[in-house]
């Protein structure tokens, strides 16, 4: 139904496309840049797999998540209103040939979160085990489709990272699809 590249050079973050009733990107380019299947995306899901891949071929890292209503479509959960607790429990299913305790959907056993928001920030697929991390007003959330600060596209960013705060307020993502605030680019 969807694909991310964080290195595209469109960024996908909480504002764009998330919620919208079309198509984006080609079939042809599904696995190499980001790509929304309105039809697919439209239909009735019970399961949820997120995987992270290295274009059509080859992944190092999926986890698959039963929704907790499988009356809903993908569409329908990103139109929901703020903090969707989206599945039931953690996942069903693992695989993982390397780890990265800064990747905020891999490294952590637990459920996913549609549309947290917290003070003017928002995240569209987050792992419950990041919430913690997630303070009011402050800008360190982590997963798919982010805005620190949902209002202004600056701050908007495909794929953060658990942040580790650096003085000049540098924050890590995964490549280089982010707003113009500064970043430093990495791709796992």
């Amino acid at each position: 139904a969807m694909n991310l590249n964080p290195d595209d050079g469109h960024v996908m973050h909480y504002r764009r496309l998330w919620a919208d009733d079309s198509d984006f990107g080609t079939l042809q380019n599904a696995f190499t840049k980001d790509y929304i299947n309105a039809t697919v995306r439209s239909k009735p899901a019970k399961y949820i797999a997120l995987v992270r891949h290295h274009g059509a071929g080859t992944f190092d890292a999926a986890k698959v998540w039963k929704l907790k209503r499988s009356n809903k479509s993908l569409l329908h959960w990103f139109k929901e209103s703020k903090n969707t607790d989206a599945t039931a429990g953690s996942h069903i299913y693992k695989y993982s040939t390397r780890s990265h305790e800064d990747d905020a959907i891999f490294t952590y056993d637990s459920g996913l979160i549609f549309n947290k928001k917290w003070g003017d920030n928002g995240i569209r697929v987050v792992n419950d085990g990041v919430t913690p991390h997630i303070g009011k007003d402050q800008d360190d959330g982590a997963g798919l489709g982010v805005s620190w600060s949902i209002g202004n596209n600056k701050w908007g960013i495909e794929i953060p990272l658990v942040q580790k705060f650096y003085p000049g307020g540098r924050f890590y993502i995964q490549g280089k699809d982010h707003g113009e605030g500064e970043a430093a680019h990495v791709i796992f």
